[in-house]
């Protein structure tokens, strides 16, 4: 079987985002002027780039410099911004966040997911798992501290996240999770990765259990529904990272590596 290249940081942003706003070109742009920087820096040949590698794996810093440049959003890994933000979200009551919208974006190696709220509810978007799954604001800290335990780095989206796009026009169909339509769904019908268990129809300990695992699920059915163009309870979820087109990632990879 014929193996694509990973561009989970390319969905991460994305789904954080909530649309289609970045492609791997964008991205690999990004890479080729810090690429030039560097190099710029230590006098003469960087060598193998530090920001993209042969399989569309993009580093922090491109994650960085793309919400920095495109939307003012500070990725921030610092403890005590993790730390004031699960502060201000324990404060609110009922899982229902009030005010901007808070994002975290996780990274394990070449692994990158999103996690951000959406109409006041929060949403795990890992690209890799079965459907986006709602984290109730009381198991979050056992989930972001399973994440920590298991090697994940954690970075606070410092800044105002743009709005949801809620129009399913943009984009394709497989990439909008529709909240009542593909959610009622049975499994094998979703794009699938593994089989984790729905925690729909888990009880509160076997949630925080599940949270505990780190098994919250996450992901895009490729079906079609009878939808209104402009719900609004539409998420958007971009494709495993696994799924990427190859002869775009090589136009991307190729203009990254130019001039090094």
């Amino acid at each position: 079987e014929k193996q694509y290249g990973s561009m989970c940081g390319q969905h991460c942003l994305n789904n954080l985002l909530q649309g289609p706003y970045f492609q791997p070109q964008d991205l690999a742009v990004i890479a080729n002027e810090l690429d030039d920087a560097e190099r710029k820096l230590v006098g003469g040949e960087l060598g193998k780039s530090n920001n993209v590698d042969d399989s569309g794996n993009f580093s922090i810093q491109v994650l960085k410099e793309a919400l920095m440049k495109s939307y003012n959003l500070n990725l921030s890994q610092d403890v005590s911004t993790l730390e004031s933000t699960m502060e201000r979200l324990n404060n609110f009551q009922d899982d229902n966040i009030e005010g901007k919208d808070v994002g975290f974006v996780c990274n394990l190696r070449e692994h990158w997911f999103a996690i951000r709220s959406i109409r006041g509810k929060l949403w795990n978007l890992n690209s890799m798992e079965q459907r986006p799954q709602k984290i109730g604001l009381f198991y979050l800290s056992a989930y972001i501290g399973q994440l920590r335990a298991e090697g994940y780095s954690i970075f606070v989206v410092d800044g105002d996240i743009p709005a949801p796009i809620t129009s399913l026009d943009i984009g394709n169909r497989s990439d909008w999770f529709v909240i009542g339509v593909d959610d009622k769904k049975p499994l094998e019908e979703v794009k699938t990765v593994d089989q984790p268990k729905d925690t729909a129809f888990m009880t509160e300990d076997e949630q925080l259990q599940a949270a505990l695992q780190a098994s919250l699920e996450g992901s895009s059915s490729g079906t079609k529904a009878n939808v209104s163009a402009s719900s609004p309870d539409v998420i958007s979820i971009e494709e495993s990272c696994e799924n990427a087109e190859d002869e775009e990632l090589q136009r991307a990879l190729a203009l990254s590596m130019k001039d090094s």
